[in-house]
């Protein structure tokens, strides 16, 4: 290649994570002379993919500026590791949470089947989209809680929120 730049090179990061070699896609991180937010949000969701929390929270505190996308990506990857106050102290740590952050911490809930603290949160939600609604709705289901989650079903908006 005569010339890279920043986008061959976030090319080559994603290509390498969506395949599985997380070693070849952080060593090529590592080389990237120059790096843009969409970089580092290319390298943490693929880090969190990996299940490399460490990893993906140590290019996270090496940030200068973050995103959405970025808070997001990571409160995933906390999520998931299944480190439940880890996950609320993060999101309770995130500048700006959009109905994505919300709708990822209520799918943790539903998830590790606390619907008690599922419904807690979907009651918070300053926002809810259709994906809010109905992780809610089958985590009621799932948990066999029918009659709420028939309430909730019946109060749901026709035309969805955002």
């Amino acid at each position: 290649m005569p010339r890279k730049n920043v986008v061959t090179w976030n090319s080559m990061i994603g290509g390498y994570f969506l395949n599985g070699f997380l070693s070849k896609a952080s060593a090529l991180f590592h080389q990237m002379p120059e790096r843009d937010i969409f970089t580092y949000n290319t390298v943490i969701s693929g880090l969190m993919h990996g299940h490399d929390v460490e990893g993906a929270s140590g290019v996270f505190e090496g940030m200068a500026c973050r995103d959405v996308v970025t808070w997001n990506a990571m409160l995933g990857g906390v999520c998931k590791s299944r480190k439940d106050a880890d996950t609320c102290k993060f999101f309770e740590g995130m500048p700006v949470k959009d109905v994505r952050a919300w709708n990822v911490m209520l799918e943790g809930y539903v998830g590790f089947e606390c619907v008690d603290k599922a419904e807690i949160l979907f009651q918070e939600m300053p926002d809810k989209d259709l994906d809010s609604w109905k992780l809610l709705v089958s985590g009621l289901v799932k948990s066999r809680r029918l009659i709420g989650a028939l309430r909730y079903f019946m109060e749901m908006p026709t035309k969805c929120c955002n």
